[in-house]
């Protein structure tokens, strides 16, 4: 089932990266690790360029594969973070752009150990047995709930600062209401007033 559902979901990546690009191109430049706007831009595997600091590292790009991604076109351009007023990009460009790397390398993982498993199941019987392999499908469950929680963080963090993007901005959603925290200051008790 793994072999086979897994693969799906690279084609809804693609298809939510699309929207991504389409309506939300500061979160796509934060996702995607760029930085400057580049025409034929290609896809970083990996890379991180980290606060106050110029280079990326551990970086391997596919040239105009980014662009190709999101628009269709091979030399399409993609605006970099760069591009954008400072208070309407993401000041956690680096968290987003972390948390996508894990959730797709995560997927990635997952992907491969299905079809692993697959292939060697066709080959051997039943299904292989061995350590390694018991041990990597038991990792595989939390390793999927880590990668779904990658994603929420990612969707998160490259929509700041905005709740609705280019609409509304999360600064103007902070409530100053009373009783909505967690602990109420005029109570003893860890459950709100209001819910009192």
């Amino acid at each position: 089932m793994a072999a086979i559902i897994a693969p799906l979901q690279l084609g809804v990546g693609d298809l939510l990266g699309r929207t991504v690009a389409q309506h939300q191109p500061a979160t796509l430049a934060a996702v995607e690790g760029v930085t400057h706007t580049e025409k034929g831009a290609g896809l970083n595997l990996g890379g991180i360029e980290l606060p106050g600091h110029a280079t990326t590292i551990l970086n391997i790009k596919v040239p105009n594969l980014l662009s190709l991604l999101a628009y269709d076109k091979p030399n399409a351009p993609v605006r970099g973070l760069d591009t954008f007023p400072k208070a309407d990009r993401t000041p956690l460009a680096w968290a987003t752009r972390l948390a996508f790397i894990g959730m797709v390398g995560i997927g990635t993982g997952l992907v491969l150990l299905g079809v692993w498993y697959w292939l060697r199941r066709r080959r051997n019987g039943p299904g292989p047995e061995d350590r390694f392999t018991l041990i990597a499908l038991a990792t595989a469950g939390p390793l999927a709930f880590l990668a779904n929680e990658l994603g929420w963080l990612v969707s998160e963090f490259g929509r700041q600062p905005w709740v609705v993007y280019g609409v509304f901005r999360t600064a103007n959603a902070i409530t100053t209401a009373p009783g909505l925290g967690a602990r109420s200051p005029d109570s003893r008790c860890s459950i709100s007033a209001s819910a009192r």
